[in-house]
C-alpha cells in the first residue's frame, strides 16, 4: 500500500525543522521534537537528550546554509524511518567548510 502523502509531508517538514534548529543552535525549538528517551548514535558517540541539546547550544560555528542532498521517508504504521544525506555550509573562524553527513532518524507517533 502506498504511503500516506500527508504523513510523508509532515515528516519532511519536521526533518527540515530539526535540521534548521540544529544549524541555528536553537536548542529550545529542537527540544520540542525530541522525546525524553532520545538517543543520538554517531560512531562511538552515544548522547542522551540533555547532552545533545547542550552540545547544540554550545556549538562553535555559524551555519550559512543547510539542506538535504537526498532524503527518503518510510512510514511503517506508527513508526517511520527518515534517512538521507544532509549538507551544511559552516563558518568556523575565518574558514568556510562544507559538512556532509548521512543520517537515519526514527520517528514514533504517540
Amino acid at each position: 500500500m502506498p504511503a500516506d502523502t500527508k504523513t510523508i509531508d509532515e515528516l519532511l517538514r519536521i526533518s527540515d525543522a530539526i535540521l534548521q534548529a540544529i544549524c541555528s543552535q536553537d536548542a529550545e525549538t529542537l527540544s520540542l521534537y525530541l522525546t525524553d528517551d532520545f538517543v543520538l548514535l554517531s560512531g562511538d558517540v552515544r548522547q542522551g537528550r540533555e547532552a545533545f541539546l547542550e552540545g547544540v547550544g554550545a556549538a562553535q560555528f555559524t551555519a550559512l546554509e543547510a539542506a538535504f542532498e537526498s532524503i527518503q521517508v518510510e512510514p511503517l504504521g506508527t513508526t517511520a524511518v527518515v534517512a538521507g544525506v544532509q549538507r551544511v555550509d559552516v563558518e568556523q573562524g575565518s574558514e568556510v567548510l562544507m559538512s556532509r553527513a548521512s543520517f537515519t532518524d526514527v520517528f514514533v507517533r504517540d
